[in-house]
């Protein structure tokens, strides 16, 4: 072991660092969700407390997904944050194992997702919100796949995954999530304001 005191090195092979890759001020970003599973959580409660340093950074809506009510983390760490920055950081979880499954396991649970992406299509087309999903391979292979199904650019989302990277995507799952996300898309586009003639 080494000796107390000791220099250390960080290394290893890293991708872009999740607020680095919300390219807001270069994409017309206006709104960031982050989505997690178990410990995932941790990075996003660094990268929101990175976030909310940056005067003109996007607000953040961030799903925290658990197993049990017990391995719920990071709760007072994001309330503390939500209640100094109001507007700009909103936080939910979802408890599979109390809310009849994952997120993406029934329309109950999906509501989340609904909530969070409301209104995220800005009049004259285009996505403005950006998707950062992080944990399990298996829901980050299924959010993508179904967010991309629903009409999210790929562009407008970003990956990290800790295990399970080779889950294959449930169809229903990712049927599912398009589904939600059309429906929001739908919603939002019947809601904006007509283009004014020139």
């Amino acid at each position: 072991a080494a000796a107390s005191g000791s220099p250390i090195r960080f290394g290893g092979k890293f991708h872009v660092p999740i607020v680095e890759g919300v390219r807001h001020k270069e994409d017309g970003v206006k709104r960031v969700v982050m989505i997690s599973t178990g410990t995932g959580v941790g990075p996003l409660v660094g990268a929101a407390e990175e976030a909310l340093r940056i005067p003109d950074y996007p607000p953040i809506d961030i799903l925290a997904c658990y197993r049990s009510r017990d391995e719920v983390c990071f709760a007072p760490q994001l309330d503390a944050l939500a209640a100094e920055h109001p507007g700009r950081l909103k936080w939910r979880s979802v408890i599979s194992s109390e809310d009849g499954g994952r997120i993406s396991a029934s329309a109950k649970n999906l509501e989340h997702l609904t909530a969070a992406v409301a209104g995220f299509k800005k009049p004259g087309g285009g996505i403005d919100t950006h998707f950062h999903l992080i944990g399990n391979g298996a829901m980050v292979n299924e959010f993508k796949a179904g967010l991309v199904q629903g009409g999210v650019p790929e562009a407008r989302v970003t990956i990290e995954m800790y295990f399970n990277h080779k889950a294959e995507p449930d169809p229903t799952a990712v049927d599912a999530i398009a589904t939600t996300v059309s429906a929001a898309l739908a919603k939002a586009k019947a809601k904006a304001p007509a283009p004014v003639a020139a």
